[in-house]
C-alpha cells in the first residue's frame, strides 16, 4: 500500500497547483497565453492547461472540459480533507462553465455550452459531455441545484441535436454557421482496414446519460445510453479500446490513451445498473488492455501500438490515472488484486514525476503530463498539461478512499 500521508502530500501539491498557478482569475485571458478561442464568453475561473517548459510558454486547450474535471477532482480532495480552498476554487470553475451556457430559453442553442476545443469556432460535442461531472459533483457537495439543471439543458441539447440515432454524435458545431460541420479529420484519417468510416463517434463519456436518466427519470437518456454501450462493447477494436474511432489512429493502430477510459468506464456503470455481465466482461478487457501498455515504471505513452510498443517520447501521465480510475472500478468488483497492483505503480510514478524542487515555479507541484522530443536542441522536453495533474487527483483521492475507508 501507498503511505496514506504521503499521497496526501501529493494531493495538496497537486491542488494547490490547480488553485495558484494554473487556474484564471481575471474575465480576460493573461496575454501570455497562445491558442485560445476568442469566443469564450468569460475566461475567469479556468485553468491554463498547457505549459511548454522549454520556451516558458503558457497555452489554452479545451478548457471546458478540463475545468469540468478539475472542478471534480477539487470537489473530491475538498470532501476528502474538508480543504474549503479546494471548494471554491470548483466552484469559480463550475460559474466558468454556466458563463459559457446558452441561457436564453428562445434560442434553438438554449443549452448549448460553448465546449470549443479543435477549432477557435466550433464545440466539440464529446467536450460537452466530459464538462458534465464537474457540475454533477458541484450539485452534491454545495446542495445548489443550478449546477444540476445546467447540466441537464446541456445533455438535452446535446440529445436532440447531435445524437443521430445510433448510438453516434455528430461533433464540431459551428457558432458561426450553427450548424454541424464535417470535422476536418474525415478528409485524411482512416480507420482500420475492413472497418466503415463514420462521421459520428459513439460518446458514452462519464456514462453521463445514464446519470442524468437516474437524476430526471427521461427514459430518452437511458435508451440512448444503452445504444451507445451496446454498439461499443460488441465493436471494439481491437479488444478493450476503439481504434475504429478518432482520437485513436485507426489506420496505424495506435491507440489514444484515454480512448478505453472514456467509452471503457461507463461499462462499470451500465453493469452495476444490470448486472448483466456482458458489461463487466467488456470493462475487464479494457483493464486488460492498460495492464498490457503500462510501462515497468508505471507509466503509459499517448501512441501505443497493436504489439503494446511505444516511441521513446510522448509519455502521458493523465492516461495511467485514466487507467487506474477504471482498475479500481474493476477491483471494487471481483478483488482482483492485479488491479492494485496496477494502480499502485501508477500513483507511485506520477509522485515521482511531480515537480517539488523547482526554478520555474510555475512547476511547482505539477505532474509532468508528457516528454516531447524537440529536434536539434538541449531545449527541456517537459511540457505540462492540466489533465496530468487533475486525473492524478482523483485516481489519488479514490485510492485513500478505497485503502483507508
Amino acid at each position: 500500500m501507498i503511505e496514506r500521508e504521503k499521497l496526501l502530500d501529493s494531493i495538496t501539491r497537486a491542488c494547490t497547483w490547480l488553485t495558484d498557478i494554473s487556474q484564471i482569475q481575471t474575465e480576460r485571458i493573461p496575454t501570455e497565453c497562445l491558442h485560445y478561442s476568442p469566443m469564450q464568453k468569460s475566461w475567469k475561473g479556468s485553468f491554463r492547461g498547457e505549459y511548454n517548459t522549454g520556451k516558458q510558454q503558457w497555452g489554452m486547450f479545451c478548457p471546458v472540459w478540463h475545468s469540468g474535471q478539475a472542478a471534480k477532482a477539487l470537489c473530491m480532495a475538498y470532501q476528502l480533507t474538508g480543504e474549503k480552498k479546494w471548494l471554491d476554487s470548483a466552484i469559480s470553475a463550475g460559474d466558468f462553465l454556466l458563463n459559457q451556457q446558452v441561457t436564453e430559453e428562445t434560442s434553438p442553442e438554449f443549452g448549448l455550452i460553448y465546449a470549443i476545443e479543435d477549432y477557435p469556432d466550433c464545440v466539440n460535442t464529446s467536450a460537452i459531455l466530459e464538462s458534465m461531472e464537474g457540475l454533477l459533483w458541484l450539485s452534491e457537495v454545495t446542495g445548489d441545484q443550478k449546477y444540476t439543471i445546467a447540466a441537464h439543458r446541456a445533455v438535452s441539447w446535446v440529445r436532440d441535436n447531435a445524437y443521430m440515432g445510433d448510438g453516434h454524435f455528430r461533433d464540431n458545431y459551428s457558432l458561426t454557421e450553427h450548424r454541424f460541420l464535417l470535422p476536418e479529420w474525415m478528409n485524411y484519417w482512416e480507420p482500420p482496414a475492413g472497418y466503415p468510416k463514420r462521421e459520428g463517434r459513439p460518446l458514452a463519456d462519464d456514462a453521463i446519460f445514464l446519470k442524468m436518466y437516474k437524476l430526471t427519470g427521461e427514459q430518452s437518456f437511458r435508451d440512448v445510453f444503452y445504444t451507445i454501450a451496446d454498439h461499443l462493447r460488441t465493436h471494439e477494436v481491437p479488444a478493450g479500446t476503439w481504434n475504429n474511432y478518432q482520437p485513436s489512429d485507426g489506420l496505424q493502430g495506435l491507440s489514444h490513451p484515454r480512448q478505453s477510459f472514456w467509452w471503457g468506464m461507463p461499462m462499470y456503470d451500465a453493469y452495476m445498473d444490470t448486472g448483466d455481465i456482458v458489461y463487466y466482461n467488456s470493462l475487464r478487457r479494457c483493464g486488460e488492455w492498460y495492464l498490457r501498455a503500462q510501462r515497468q515504471d508505471g507509466s503509459l505513452f499517448r501512441s501505443t501500438d497493436l504489439a503494446f510498443n511505444t516511441p521513446a517520447f510522448g509519455l502521458c501521465s493523465s492516461g495511467i490515472s485514466c487507467a487506474s480510475l477504471l482498475w479500481m472500478r474493476l477491483y471494487s468488483v471481483d478483488r482482483d488484486e492485479k488491479w492494485m497492483e496496477a494502480v499502485e505503480r501508477a500513483l507511485q510514478f506520477n509522485m515521482k514525476v511531480q515537480f517539488r524542487n523547482v526554478s520555474d515555479g510555475n512547476l511547482s507541484g505539477a505532474i509532468l503530463e508528457r516528454t516531447q522530443f524537440v529536434a536539434g536542441s538541449d531545449a527541456s522536453p517537459y511540457h505540462l498539461r492540466d489533465l496530468g495533474t487533475i486525473f492524478f487527483i482523483q485516481a489519488a483521492v479514490r485510492y485513500i478512499e478505497m485503502m483507508y475507508s
